[in-house]
């Protein structure tokens, strides 16, 4: 599992996975500090824990998080050209936490 706070936590593991799912997740990150940053640079916006994104890295972890259907909002079905991702949305308190799972 991998988690995603802040823009220098793609450093980490940019080269581990396709480097369109790469662009894709750094585009999330972006949409969400669009929405939730205080006036703060990218550089130093962080994600509050309950909404760091999270990527999956095997199925025993994204069968744990589905079966949490009481919080579970949406999973849906991405389609790239050579592979595809289940982006799962949990309710975290108030706000959704987002999985990313390449399938």
């Amino acid at each position: 599992m991998k988690k995603v706070q802040c823009l220098k936590d793609f450093n980490e593991f940019e080269s581990e996975f396709p480097s369109c799912f790469i662009k894709y997740l750094k585009n999330e990150f972006y949409h969400l500090f669009e929405y939730l940053n205080n006036g703060e640079a990218i550089e130093e916006f962080k994600l509050p824990f309950y909404q760091e994104m999270v990527i999956l890295e095997s199925k025993i972890e994204m069968d744990k998080i589905v079966k949490d259907i009481i919080n579970l909002e949406f999973n849906e079905k991405i389609i790239f050209p050579s592979f595809m991702i289940s982006r799962i949305g949990i309710f975290r308190g108030d706000d959704i936490q987002l999985y990313y799972f390449i399938i």
